[in-house]
């Protein structure tokens, strides 16, 4: 039992949830990403696929008002390693797409385990703390894209281990803040997020990726599923009416 004690402990101390996060963070979520993709049944996936859509889209509108006053340029960011930033950015792509917005992505996070060749990388200018001498160039490259398209996403490397952030945030003032739910909150992370909530930016959003469907019933409220006996049972139960599930 003392062996699993602290198994216990960071398994309930994991942010599995928007309420969870709230709690802990200074700052409110903007926007809550389930996770589809493992998901096998079809009703159920078809809800989280519906409301990632919904979700991405609030955020859109929300980042909208800055965008038309000609700052279209986004910072994509996160505390740690590993919280999908750039499947969130290909994700908003594909969604802006769809409504004849044009969108450019560059990936500048040479932290990365891997480089995606569908967007335009300036891993190589920013490494190593080569941002600090190659900042000049790295706004022209910025600025030139975002001439081209009407929105540009930068992804950048995870904030906890790069020592560039603050130059980042002076020449795009502009983030979304991504958290993958499952893991914990630590030090480092209200460190940053003290440092963030003192600056002047024109943007801030808080996204949460990466939720479980059935997690994000606080946030949203009932979400359908895939029916059972046991769950048929229980809604009869509270509702009184033994007819329910024959409908």
């Amino acid at each position: 039992l003392h062996d699993a004690l602290p198994i216990f402990q960071l398994i309930n101390a994991a942010i599995t949830n928007v309420k969870k996060l709230e709690h802990y963070s200074r700052f409110k979520v903007t926007a809550a990403l389930p996770a589809v993709n493992d998901i096998k049944n079809d009703i159920y996936r078809k809800s989280a696929e519906s409301i990632l859509r919904q979700q991405q889209i609030l955020l859109i509108n929300q980042m909208e008002n800055i965008r038309r006053d000609g700052r279209n340029i986004f910072l994509i960011c996160s505390n740690q390693i590993k919280e999908h930033k750039k499947d969130f950015a290909i994700g908003m792509k594909k969604v802006l797409e769809q409504g004849n917005q044009t969108v450019g992505l560059i990936d500048a996070d040479w932290l990365a385990d891997y480089q995606d060749d569908n967007m335009i990388s300036i891993t190589e200018m920013v490494k190593d703390g080569k941002f600090h001498f190659n900042r000049d160039e790295v706004k022209k490259e910025i600025n030139a894209q975002a001439k081209e398209y009407d929105w540009v996403f930068v992804i950048i490397p995870s904030l906890n281990l790069c020592t560039d952030y603050r130059i980042w945030f002076e020449v795009v003032g502009r983030m979304i803040h991504i958290f993958r739910a499952g893991r914990i909150l630590n030090h480092a992370d209200e460190r940053m997020e003290d440092y963030i909530a003192s600056l002047n930016l024109d943007f801030h959003a808080l996204v949460m990726n990466e939720i479980k469907v059935e997690e994000m019933e606080n946030y949203l409220g009932e979400i359908p599923k895939p029916s059972n006996a046991v769950r048929r049972t229980i809604k009869r139960i509270i509702y009184r009416d033994f007819s329910y599930g024959n409908r």
